[in-house]
């Protein structure tokens, strides 16, 4: 079988969740396609909630009985902080807060309780966030490249050339560690060849 086609951004995605989970042990039972996943440590002992983590989704499962489950899209995060206090240190366990910024400007607050290596859970969620942000800004240069173009059957007149501007760099988008973090991306087959160089292409273009 040919290995020369180009891999979706779900292949993708779930090619980052396989080394990614090959770099931080799971403390709890994982689906095919997940990053990390746990069970919560209470101290009483029972009805801990179960969280998992793919390459889109943070999926949070809490009930015993029944189960309430929320998803929360991973590309959508934007801080994370740990919390431990003194007896769960003792067990060796921590809490997140994680922020969620929607596109419409909403902000929301996620906790995830008693879970076993609170900083290293932080850490791969941090990565997993900007891996998938990096993929949806590909897919939309792409989507708006190929969707750019002029209705089938509308003339088209000759457009002058705009003059050359160079916007300046804002002061939260450094351009070197931009392509720097694609170019790794690009390195480990989370991006194309085509997505890279369209969002190469596009902070080259703002620089």
């Amino acid at each position: 079988m040919s290995t020369d086609q180009p891999m979706s951004d779900g292949d993708k995605l779930h090619a980052f969740a396989g080394r990614m989970s090959d770099t931080f042990r799971p403390q709890a039972t994982m689906q095919p396609g997940d990053i990390w996943a746990a069970t919560a440590k209470p101290m009483k002992g029972f009805g801990g909630a179960r969280y998992r983590l793919t390459p889109e989704f943070l999926i949070i499962e809490r009930g015993t009985v029944t189960s309430n489950i929320e998803q929360v899209r991973i590309a959508f995060v934007t801080d994370i902080h740990t919390h431990q206090t003194i007896s769960q240190k003792a067990r060796k366990i921590g809490d997140l807060a994680i922020t969620v910024t929607h596109p419409e400007g909403t902000v929301e607050r996620v906790e995830i309780k008693d879970i076993p290596n609170p900083s290293e859970v932080a850490s791969i969620m941090v990565k997993a966030a900007n891996a998938a942000r990096e993929v949806e800004r590909a897919r939309q240069s792409t989507s708006f490249i190929q969707h750019a173009g002029t209705p089938v059957g509308t003339p088209q007149a000759p457009v002058p050339p705009a003059p050359a501007t160079t916007p300046a760099p804002t002061q939260d988008e450094d351009p070197m560690a931009k392509l720097k973090q694609l170019g790794d991306l690009h390195a480990a087959g989370v991006l194309s060849d085509e997505e890279f160089q369209t969002a190469k292409a596009s902070i080259l273009a703002r620089m």
